[in-house]
């Protein structure tokens, strides 16, 4: 067998399949022929579907620069007295009040016009806390 009489019966296969799958299409209902479908389209339709609009839930309420804002003391004394420190307190004890004291006043946690005021506060009660390390 030489190679042009296998070319020419490659070429007689690949005809006749061809030919069946020309018959096959012609032979076949227009219904079931499948759909076109764009899967990413698809899956932005899903998730939309699927999802709620959280942005609201990072909005920053702060309140109005009309209304009042509490002005907390920076006065050494009344610090001491919202700190709480005695002259029996151990350095663990002191620790834990710095970190409770820092939670409820730090200026990241308070609201814009205050920060400066804060800052002051957190300076006062950190040179008082240190100052009874020292003693402890």
């Amino acid at each position: 067998m030489d190679a042009r009489s296998s070319r020419q019966d490659n070429q007689v296969d690949f005809a006749s399949i061809l030919d069946e799958i020309a018959r096959q299409s012609a032979a076949e209902p227009e219904s079931l022929r499948p759909l076109s479908f764009d899967f990413l389209d698809g899956l932005v339709h899903l998730g939309a579907a699927h999802t709620t609009d959280r942005r609201s839930d990072f909005i920053l309420l702060e309140p109005d620069s009309e209304t009042e804002l509490p002005l907390l003391s920076t006065d050494p004394d009344d610090i001491a007295r919202e700190l709480g420190l005695s002259s029996g307190m151990t350095p663990t004890a002191l620790a834990r009040v710095r970190r409770r004291f820092a939670a409820q006043n730090h200026p990241d946690r308070v609201a814009a016009p205050l920060r400066d005021r804060a800052g002051d506060r957190m300076k006062v009660a950190n040179a008082l806390i240190d100052r009874a390390m020292a003693r402890a």
